[in-house]
Formats: C-alpha cells, structure tokens, sequence
C-alpha cells in the first residue's frame, strides 16, 4: 500500500515538473519574443475586429521561489481599437510591479505600484445591434455583486502605491453623436498613506451637455464586512436647474448596506430659488429597501413658502433575480405648512372675533403606493398601474372656518404611454363671513358696502375626478352661499370648472351660477346727482401706469348666471316700492360673446311729487362688443287727467322713446302733461318754451333713459336745447329755494349744480364737476350777490 502510494506521488511530482517546464518555457518565449506571442494570440484566441498596439513593451519576471515571483511590467504608447463595441483607447502608460504565489490566496498577488495614465480620450459605444441578455437582479444583488468584488478584490490583492489618471472617458450611446456623450475623468491614488494604509483616494467627476458631477473621497476594501465605512465622499452636482452637494458615507456589515448622505440643495423654479438641506438615510437587505429623508425647503413659489422638517420614506420590497418587485414600494412623507398668511398681528385680534385658536402650521401629508417595475420600465405589456398616491392637509375646524384638503392621483403606463386619473376630495367652509372680513381687513382689502354687513356660510367643495384630456385639465368645484343681514339676503350656488391648459400657461374658468335670492340694499339714488360713482381709491395712480410686460399665465372668464325663480333678485331703495325685481339669463360663451337677457318686473318709482310705474324693461345682451345693449320697456305716469305710456326702444346708450297717452294726446301735449300735468293751451309762454325744447331734445336722442325718468320725476323751471350742437340744459325744482342744474353729459359724467337762496340779493351755489383722466374731480360752493339794472 504504501509502496503504491509513493508511486503516485511521484506520478503527480513528475507531471507538475513537466508542467512548470512547459510554462518556463511558454513563458520564456513570450518574455523574449512579445511581438510575436502577442500575434500568436490575436490570431489565435481575440476578436478578428480587435488590434491592439504599443510603442514599447517591458517585462521582467524574477523568482524568488519556485511558488513565489515577482514580475515588473510597463507598456507605453499602448492603443485598442475595436470595432463593435466600439472601443478606442489610447493609454500613454501602464504599468505594474507585483508579486504572486501560487498556494498561498491571503496574498495571492501583492501590487507594489500600478500606474495607469491616459491623457487622451477613451471612447467606448456600445452596438445596439448585439444586445447581451443579462440574468435579471434585484437591487441589493447588483449593489452587492460589486461590494462582493471589492471585498475579493481586498482578500487575493493588496497595492501599496495607486496611480490611476484617466483624463476623458467618453461613453456614448449606441447611436448617438460625440456631442450626446457622457464624459468621465478619474483620478485615484493611494501613496501609502500610514494613517489609512487600505484606503485610496479617488477623485471622479462626470460631465455631459445637460449636467456635470463630481466626487471625490476615499474606498477601502479592507473596511468591508466591518461596522467602519469602506466609503467616505464628497460630491457635487449641477444641471437640470439644480445645484447639489452631498457628503456620503456607507457601510456594509453582517449582509446590511447602510448610507448616509447629507446635501445642500438649490433648484431654481422660475425666478424662485428653492432652498433646501436634505438627510438621507438607506437602508437595504435582501429583503427591502428604506430610504428615509428629512428637510426643510424654504423660498416655496405661491402661497405655501416654506416647508418645515419634511419627512419622507420609502420602502421597497426586494427579490432574489427580479430586477424590481412586482409588489408595491410604500410612500410617505410628512411636514408642516406654515399658514404664513396669518401673521402674529392678525391672529390675536382674529381669534378674539371668533373665540378660537387659530393654528400657526398645519400638517401636509403624502402617502401612497409606487410600482418601480412599472415606474421604471421602458415600457410595459398591457395597462399596468405605475403609482396611487394620495395628498391631504391636516383637517382644521373653529368658528371661522374649516377645512378638508385632499387629492388623488393614480397613474398608468400601457407600453410607452402614461395616462392619469386625478381627483380631488376637498371641502372648505367659512362657517362666518363676518371673521372674513375682519380677515380681509387686516389685509387692507376691503369689502364694499352693503356686503360688508352681512353674515353667514360659504361652502366650498371639490370632489371627482379631475377630467384630463390633450390639452386640458378640467377640476369641478361647486360652492354655495347663504349670508344676509336684517334686511338683506344672498342665496345662490354655483358649479365651476377650472380647465388648466396642459403646457400650464394659461386657464379658462366656467362658471355656471344659480341665484335663489339676492336681495340687496342700493346706495342713496337722487336723480338730479346723476348715476352714482365708485370713488376713486387714493392708491390708485391718475396718470397711466408704466407699460408691463403681458403676463405669461392667462385667465379666461366664460360663465352662465340665471334667477331660479322670477323676482329673485330684489334691489332695495327707497325710490323703488316695493323694490326693483329683475330676473335674468346670461351667458358668456368661448368665443366671448355676452348674449341673454335682463328683465325688470313691474314696479314703482317715487320721487319727490312724482309716481312712474315700470310696467316692463328688458334688456337684450347680443353678443356685440360695444356694451349698447339694445332695450325694450314700457314706463306709465299716472297725472291727474291722463295716463302717459313711454314706450323705449333702441340701445341704453341712445334708447328711441315712443310717448303715447290715454286720452290720445299729440305728442307735444303728452310732453306737457308729462312735465307740467298741463295740457300746451294752460302753460304760460315760458313753460310751453321748455316743453317744445324737451321734445326737440328727445327727438334727436339728447335726453337718455335715466335722464327722461329723473326729469319727468322732477319739476322743471327751465329746459333749453341746442339742436346743433345737441346740448342741453336744465334746472329743477327740489324744494321751496332750491334748484338744480344739470346738462347734457349728466348721466356719463353726473355734473351738477344746486342754488338756493337764502334772502333777496345772496344765492349760495354748489358746484361739482367730475375729473378727466389727468385731473381730479373739483367742487366748489359760492356765495353771490345780485343786484338787477
């Protein structure tokens, strides 16, 4: 037994002798014959499309033992060129001196110095044509297959001096141009540093048309399976709008990959810069992938502008030769909004209103459900659902108000094309319109009277889907009012549709609205004041404001407005008994024309001494753009022996006015029972003179249909009528001693003037006269002294 033991002993000793002669010899040949080894091996054993070639070539093998060697090796002016894939690199020098044994895999190959330099471009582009099927992996395996080299790499290797320089690696697409390509630079050393001996320093950085990117920091392979980090850096990125720097450090022990990366983050949103320091923090096994994230975004556009201590995660499943899992990454993030619109002046004085707290930040939460399979895909077989995440703000609830803010968006991918489904699931309810006016006055904006009184609820609600097309977005939103006040009430509802164009620069708002009751009290109306003006608000600049450039967001206004009942609108005055019914059906249509119409119930009109019975007016809105809407109405005075019946016509601006009386009167006598409640052969000369001048006046339309009521209401003194220059002047009686003044532009510009005399030589006159656009309005009041010659 032992006698054949020996023998195979020698058997194997023999063979390996045989062998080690054989590569003495292969290697002996190939150290003192390169160039023709190195063709022996193109031709032999490499691609028919690759050659590679060098200026010089050193190779100088040393034993130390016969398992133990050591080798010098340095290559200059080396270059490989390949077809497909195309490789181009032209590398100045590379060398190498190491040492390697044979049995002993500790130190299997120990590098003394590697020294890599290129400091002209190395292209490589991959043939599309010659896709490799490569075996599916999860995340945590590609991550982990790489660590796993690093740590091999550690465990059969070691290098005490590292010099790599790689000036421009261009990696380019498989079928695009240079100008498409990344770029990448490396730099490594490793100098034998005493303080991290298994450590070395690397610097990266990554460019292309879009962006650029670096880092720099240190990699050990010794350090892995430790708790220390194998990996500690520094980078930047900038492109996209976004400048990004980070410091990361990972580590992978016991099967557990864990990273921290700490940045300073500026994204520029139009003329915002956004502000923020994110805190990551990952997570990954086997099994799963969590990635927390913490930070603040301060300089937000828009209403919401900072955004304290967000927090975010992200868990992914993970599985052993899938890519990404068919299961679901779950999705939250959380962070509160700042109500910066209640600053801390406004909010003790709001709070005392409605004996309330008033919250100063409220909570916004994210959460949802992500397919990355899905997500990720270049595209998918089918219609597959990519991402279902759900928005909302914390619910609030007091005196003033409350609210429930939430939307949805579920997202789809059918092969290349994304489609969405969003909606939204919001209610707001100001529970007291009093607590927002006191809101709106803090904000110097002011409501005007006679809403400024009124109390009550305005509910806001959005819910449905939000219906998406092409071009559109459309989300509805209905609302309903319910406010009044001792003698007042406004009850309505109204659906809106906010239909947002889908390159976000403009919108078109519909508004369909519904007026159940709108009961409101007019301003004081005297007909010889004229039509009432807004007054002027002192901010508001006389001379025209500097040129803007036009706004890039667009709004456009369509809406459709109707009484749901006759009579339900009521305008309270106490000229009008018992007040001023109008129903109307309006619409602006997309093409922007106003068509419908607004009608006036019966009702009476008392002033002074005078009672004008509106029998009917309608007012017929026909698309044109002047705003002379054309009229139709019929107005009856009552005098003491007649019935006068006006019947108008024509446009508000220059409306035809047909007279006409029960007894038949001619026209002329029907002025004068109108103005005088005379007939012409009871007037004295100068009466029967006002009266041919007021019917010359309404025969050429000087007179308007505000100015025939106030004047028919008023008794009048005199009247005279220029018909060539169609002006006219008039002055009425108001009561014993006082008359008015008034002239041809006195229902556009409501000019007037009031004398009364207060003995037999002095008259006290008031004079208002209304502003142009450059000047401002002028009143003045004067005291006369007549004396007749």
């Amino acid at each position: 037994m032992g006698k054949v033991f020996l023998k195979v002993v020698a058997w194997i000793a023999g063979i390996a002798f045989t062998l080690s002669l054989i590569l003495s010899g292969v290697l002996y040949w190939a150290v003192t014959h390169p160039q023709e080894a190195w063709a022996f091996t193109e031709r032999h054993f490499l691609p028919a499309d690759l050659k590679v070639t060098w200026n010089q070539f050193r190779f100088i093998p040393r034993k130390i033992t016969w398992l133990h060697y050591n080798i010098e090796l340095e290559v200059l002016g080396l270059k490989v060129d390949k077809v497909s894939p195309r490789i181009v690199a032209p590398i100045d020098e590379a060398s190498a001196t190491f040492s390697f044994s044979i049995f002993d895999p500790a130190t299997r190959i120990d590098f003394a110095k590697v020294v890599l330099h290129a400091d002209q471009p190395i292209v490589f582009q991959q043939d599309g044509s010659a896709a490799v099927a490569e075996p599916e992996l999860s995340l945590f395996q590609q991550i982990k297959s790489y660590l796993d080299y690093l740590g091999l790499a550690n465990r059969y290797a070691s290098a005490d001096q590292l010099d790599l320089r790689v000036k421009e690696f261009r990696l380019l697409p498989s079928s695009g141009l240079d100008s498409e390509a990344l770029v990448v630079a490396v730099n490594a050393i490793k100098p034998g540093d005493v303080q991290n001996p298994d450590a070395a320093r690397f610097d990266l950085a990554v460019s292309s048309k879009d962006f650029r990117a670096s880092a720099s920091g240190t990699l050990s392979g010794a350090r892995m399976d430790t708790p220390e980090p194998f990996l500690k850096a520094v980078a930047e990125f900038e492109g996209f709008e976004l400048k990004q720097g980070v410091d990361l450090s990972a580590t992978f022990d016991d099967g557990v990959l864990h990273a921290t990366i700490d940045g300073d983050t500026r994204y520029r949103l139009s003329q915002k810069l956004l502000k923020a320091q994110p805190k990551l923090r990952l997570r990954m096994d086997e099994q799963s992938a969590e990635l927390n994230i913490a930070t603040s975004v301060a300089d937000l556009p828009g209403p919401i502008v900072r955004l304290q201590k967000l927090e975010a995660t992200l868990i992914s499943p993970m599985e052993n030769g899938v890519a990404w899992s068919e299961k679901p990454s779950q999705l939250n993030i959380s962070g509160p909004v700042d109500l910066f619109f209640v600053d801390r002046h406004m909010r003790p004085p709001l709070e005392n209103s409605c004996k309330c707290k008033i919250p100063e930040r409220l909570v916004a939460k994210v959460n949802g459900e992500l397919w990355l399979r899905t997500l990720l895909a270049s595209r998918t077989s089918g219609r597959k659902k990519a991402f279902d995440v759900r928005a909302s703000l914390e619910s609030v609830k007091n005196r003033l108000f409350s609210a429930d803010l939430a939307g949805r968006m579920i997202g789809y991918k059918d092969g290349a094309v994304w489609t969405y489904e969003p909606s939204l699931d919001s209610e707001l309810h100001i529970q007291s319109f009093q607590g927002l006016r006191n809101f709106l006055d803090a904000k110097n904006i002011m409501i005007p009277a006679p809403f400024d009184v009124l109390e009550g609820q305005i509910d806001i609600v959005a819910k449905g889907p939000v219906s998406r097309d092409e071009k559109h977005s459309e989300t509805p939103i209905t609302a309903k009012v319910a406010l009044a006040s001792e003698h007042q009430k406004i009850k309505g509802s109204a659906d809106v549709r906010l239909a947002l164009d889908s390159s976000l620069k403009s919108m078109d708002v519909f508004l369909k609205l519904n007026i159940d009751d709108f009961i409101v009290e007019l301003p004081p109306l005297d007909p010889v004041a004229g039509v009432p003006k807004m007054a002027r608000d002192p901010r508001v600049q006389v001379a025209p404001p500097p040129p803007k450039k036009p706004p890039t967001f667009k709004v456009a206004f369509f809406f459709e407005a109707k009484t749901a009942k006759p009579e339900a609108i009521r305008l309270l005055s106490k000229l009008a008994h018992p007040y001023v019914p109008i129903s109307l059906n309006v619409q602006r249509a997309m093409s922007g024309e106003l068509t419908g119409n607004v009608s006036v119930d019966p009702f009476d009109i008392r002033y002074l001494r005078r009672t004008v019975h509106v029998e009917q007016m309608r007012i017929l809105l026909d698309g044109k753009e002047s705003a002379d809407f054309p009229v139709d109405g019929r107005f009856r005075v009552d005098q003491t022996q007649y019935r006068i019946f006006v019947d108008v016509s024509g446009t508000l601006r220059s409306p035809s006015i047909r007279l006409s009386s029960e007894p038949e009167l001619s026209r002329p006598e029907i002025i004068s029972v109108l103005l005088y409640d005379r007939t012409s052969d009871q007037l004295i000369s100068s009466d029967a003179e006002t009266a041919g001048s007021f019917e010359a006046a309404m025969a050429d339309r000087a007179i308007g249909l505000f100015g025939l009521w106030a004047l028919a209401s008023t008794p009048i003194r005199s009247f005279s009528y220029n018909p060539v220059t169609k002006v006219y002047a008039a002055t009425v009686q108001l009561a014993d001693g006082v008359s008015a003044g008034v002239g041809t532009d006195w229902e556009e510009a409501a000019h007037f003037e009031l004398r009364k005399r207060v003995s037999k030589r002095w008259v006290l006159t008031a004079a208002y006269s209304p502003s142009d656009t450059a000047k401002e309005n002028v009143g003045s009041v004067v005291l006369q002294w007549e004396k007749r010659f």
